[in-house]
Formats: C-alpha cells, structure tokens, sequence
C-alpha cells in the first residue's frame, strides 16, 4: 500500500496463490479491507479498481467474490485487464485506489 495525502493505493494477490478463481479473489480483498481499514479508509470511499486475470473465463468467478465485497451503493469505478501475472499459481491481481 502506498499512501500519499488523502489517496491510497494498494495492490493485492492472494496471500497465498491456491484455490479457484473466486477464493483468491475473496483473500484478495480481505487483504484490501485490512490494508486500507487500518489506514482510516473505507469500501465506500474507494475510488477506482482495476482487476486482471490470465483468462477472461475467470472473470464470472472473480465478480462473484467481488460482487459479495463491494459495497452496491457506491461501487469504484472498475476496469478488467487480461494479462500474465508474474506470481506462478496466482488468478487474480486487485489494485484499488481510496480517497479518504
């Protein structure tokens, strides 16, 4: 996590790149919880997300992890990104920006 001012950044993995698509998704974002609630920031002042994944098939997984975290009434704005991602076992990377 980065924190600059009132804006935060942070980038998550699963802490440990095992299970499905929707697990690692949902350690992802409780990673993304504690970072930023120990910081003073929360789900609702979350500003942007960018979401990338090796295969685009693992998306309807990932949204429904996300889609059990994100907050309905003020979700971020949100971009899917289909790339490599550098960890060997890992399905999805989650960076979030937060405004306090």
């Amino acid at each position: 996590m980065v924190e600059r001012g009132r804006m935060a950044w942070v980038s998550a993995l699963a802490p440990e790149p095992i299970g499905d698509a929707r697990t690692q998704a949902a350690r992802a974002l409780e990673r993304i919880d504690t970072l930023l609630g120990e910081a003073g920031y929360d789900k609702a002042r979350f500003l942007t997300a960018r979401i990338s994944v090796p295969d685009e098939r693992l998306l309807p997984h990932v949204n429904a992890a996300w889609n059990d975290w994100v907050d309905p009434a003020r979700p971020p704005l949100r971009v899917n990104r289909t790339e490599n991602l550098d960890r060997p076992g890992a399905l999805v990377h989650i960076l979030v920006t937060a405004a306090k």
